[in-house]
């Protein structure tokens, strides 16, 4: 059988299915480029029978000649040379993550003004392809740049059937919620379309601890003690409550900022406390309780790590929320 390259047609398509994994993944892409635009207030949108998303941020804004440019494959403003990889400034570098959401949806408009410019322009893309660059009919009264994602998947009919709206908007909520947690100087907002309800806002401040109470309660957050440990390259800030919880939900590790999932330090760290802190301040259980219940409470912790980039890779996956080995310095490693 010959041997023949792929066209960049198939070549996007499959990228993309791999680069962008869920709606939620999708969301938590866009809320990160307005992070890296420099956005102070963040607003997220999100009608799910309509798979529609949308992200608005008061960031640095674009013109229109970086619109150009703006949701093609490997187009970036974040990574220039090999250097750049290994200090990676921003959560994105590859010019991959707008761009495959572009072709993973009906419809894709970017509307963005810089400070630079008096007129905001607008992008949209149908079905992948590139359909209009235009001045907007309704010019931005400041900097920013509003991304509205509708019929996401629309190609992906399997993956996009075993969407369940309800699942699906929890997973946007949590995953917001660890962005928020981790940003305290930025105010964030989630709105459900579907019912008109805000389903959280956090404002801004300069406390973790501040914004996890507004996120999960004054009395929760009033349980967090801090501590901080410093080993060669590495430094952790850690929260860690003597109290636990009914789920794992409440538990945060994060890689220079960036929140991560199922790694071993959450389940290090899970069992460390639930043996050596919970185990000796939890309350005896009333006469009414249920012992089953009190065994199953989880430990609450936030933990914030902290290292240069060359000790770790976080490209090992798309979302970049699993990380492996950190190799430390002559041989030391966590994992």
């Amino acid at each position: 059988m010959e041997l023949k390259r792929l066209t960049p047609e198939v070549v996007n398509k499959l990228r993309s299915g791999v680069a962008i994994v869920s709606i939620a993944h999708c969301m938590e892409e866009l809320v990160l480029n307005a992070l890296d635009a420099g956005a102070t207030c963040i607003a997220v949108r999100l009608n799910m029978p309509y798979h529609k998303v949308q992200v608005v941020d008061n960031g640095h804004g674009m013109s229109r000649d970086q619109l150009e440019n703006c949701g093609e494959r490997y187009c970036t403003s974040k990574c220039r040379t090999v250097s750049d990889l290994a200090h990676p400034k921003f959560y994105g570098y590859r010019g991959e993550a707008l761009s495959s959401i572009v072709e993973m949806s009906g419809l894709v408009q970017i509307e963005s003004k810089s400070s630079s410019c008096p007129q905001s322009c607008c992008k949209t893309f149908a079905q992948g392809k590139l359909r209009e660059l235009a001045p907007s009919t309704a010019n931005r009264p400041s900097a920013g740049t509003t991304v509205t994602v509708l019929d996401f998947m629309y190609n992906l009919p399997v993956r996009r059937g075993c969407v369940s709206e309800a699942i699906d908007f929890e997973f946007c909520l949590q995953h917001l919620e660890g962005i928020a947690l981790s940003h305290p100087e930025v105010s964030f907002t989630l709105r459900n379309d579907v019912t008109g309800e805000k389903q959280f806002q956090t404002h801004k401040t300069s406390s973790v601890l501040d914004i996890f109470a507004q996120l999960f309660g004054a009395r929760k957050a009033a349980t967090l003690k801090r501590t901080f440990l410093k080993h060669k390259r590495l430094a952790v800030e850690a929260y860690i409550s003597l109290e636990g919880h009914t789920t794992k939900q409440l538990q945060f590790v994060y890689l220079n900022k960036r929140l991560l999932l199922k790694t071993r330090v959450h389940k290090l760290v899970h069992n460390v406390i639930r043996k050596y802190v919970l185990g000796f301040q939890s309350k005896p259980v009333a006469p009414s309780g249920s012992p089953s219940k009190q065994r199953n409470r989880h430990p609450v912790f936030v933990i914030f790590i902290d290292c240069t980039s060359r000790t770790f890779d976080i490209t090992y996956e798309p979302q970049k929320t699993f990380v492996g080995v950190y190799q430390l310095a002559d041989g030391d490693k966590v994992v």
